[in-house]
């Protein structure tokens, strides 16, 4: 008889009726002139019973686990004391991709996965009550390579002894529920990010861009009221701190503005050959006058073949940022270099400033705009804004940019973007 295709109900019956044969055997053994009629009766029986067990025991036991897998609503096998698959039903067929007959008389690690290791150790004879059931969480991977995320729960199945024959598992596919998890917990982050962006933002208008216009009305009113006392010099000093207090106004205002327009996608990245001399040219001509005034240099060591395939604009913007902050935090009388060479199909560019540093531990922080952007021990504080920026626009260029620092020495930023050597592309940031 094929028990696998038995109930669990025809099982148990098939058991009942075997349970009462004996005891009518016992009976007979009691009555008076059966006895030796009941003794071989009992001992036909026994013959039978005996052939029955020695034969097909194991089959029956497999057979009606097997069974009662099969009326189980989840995917689940049973194995061996060596975890050697047995059997399984169908719905653990369709989980691996795997037929019962396929996996039977297999490892059940190498089944399931070639790097989860379901052996189960027999536990001490004093822990087999607190060792029945396992629960653990795994990856296994089917007949076509795809892995899955399981919860497994594993019931120990002991003898009439009490010792272990074997292992039923119970597995439940959670990967769709783990996605969902991962993508909630991803969203949630975004959603932080997205307030703690919202909040810098407007502390940066609040507070940053108030400073300087703060600093412009000051200086404007006290011009106007005290001008005829005040001699050429004077007045000449005045106005260069105007003049300081609106540039500063005017870049933060022109950040605060292409980093809106990145935010809402409009601004538009077009690459194509740009001249890195002439761009760092431009802007060493710039800062040259404010450096002066510290004893600084600020030295432009590109050669002037240099091509960039990027968008000007956007790259402009990132390397007058750099060196704005070198400025700001270079040691009087140091020189501030900005440096560039070719390597295959790209150009490395190298701004190097000789100040005060940036703690490791800070420089983590540069590119965050939750973080203040205050370096070190420096009195100098900005809103953060730029460097967000030059990280976002190198990386929407195609390339990156790194920080190495050494505090109280130097401070060094490095991007890599492709040389002009290829067709221009544009793209829009998103």
């Amino acid at each position: 008889m094929d028990y696998s295709e038995l109930s669990k109900e025809e099982l148990i019956k098939i058991v009942e009726d075997l349970e009462n044969q004996v005891i009518k055997l016992n009976s007979s053994m009691t009555s008076e002139g059966n006895v030796n009629s009941a003794l071989l009766g009992a001992e036909s029986f026994g013959d039978v019973f005996n052939q029955f067990v020695s034969t097909d025991m194991s089959g029956i036991f497999n057979d009606f686990i097997i069974a009662m897998l099969n009326n189980m609503a989840v995917p689940a096998y049973f194995a061996d004391i060596e975890a050697t698959v047995l059997g399984c039903n169908k719905l653990f067929e369709s989980l691996l991709g795997r037929t019962a007959n396929e996996i039977k008389f297999y490892p059940l690690g190498e089944v399931m996965s070639e790097s989860i290791d379901d052996g189960l150790e027999p536990p001490a004879e004093n822990e087999q009550e607190n060792a029945e059931i396992i629960n653990y969480q795994a990856f296994i991977t089917d007949k076509n390579g795809i892995k899955k995320e399981v919860a497994i729960s594993k019931s120990i199945v002991k003898n009439l002894d009490g010792s272990i024959s074997g292992v039923i598992g119970v597995i439940n596919d959670i990967t769709e529920k783990r996605a969902i998890e991962r993508a909630l917990v991803e969203s949630e982050q975004k959603l932080r990010e997205a307030n703690a962006t919202k909040d810098r933002f407007f502390s940066i208008i609040s507070h940053d861009l108030r400073s300087p216009f703060a600093a412009i009305l000051g200086f404007s009113d006290t011009l106007i009221g005290m001008y005829p006392e005040l001699s050429d010099e004077e007045k000449l000093s005045f106005t260069n701190d105007i003049s300081d207090s609106a540039k500063k106004a005017f870049r933060l205002v022109e950040n605060l503005l292409a980093w809106s327009r990145a935010q809402l996608g409009e601004l538009t990245i077009t690459p194509k050959p740009v001249h890195l001399y002439a761009i760092v040219k431009e802007l060493v001509d710039l800062y040259s006058p404010l450096a002066k005034q510290r004893d600084m240099t600020v030295l432009c060591d590109i050669p002037k073949d240099t091509y960039l395939l990027a968008d000007e604009q956007t790259i402009s913007l990132v390397i007058r940022n750099i060196v704005n902050n070198a400025v700001k935090f270079n040691n009087d009388g140091e020189a501030i270099i900005i440096s560039a060479r070719e390597e295959g199909e790209n150009v490395i560019i190298f701004i190097r400033d000789h100040g005060i540093g940036i703690k490791p531990e800070d420089i983590e922080k540069l590119f965050n705009l939750d973080t203040n952007s205050k370096v070190g021990n420096s009195p100098q504080k900005g809103s953060g804004l730029g460097l967000i920026l030059c990280k976002q626009f190198i990386e929407k260029n195609g390339g990156t940019i790194t920080v190495n620092s050494e505090y109280g020495k130097y401070t060094e930023f490095t991007i890599i973007l492709t040389a002009a050597s290829h067709s221009p592309r544009t793209r829009t940031i998103a």
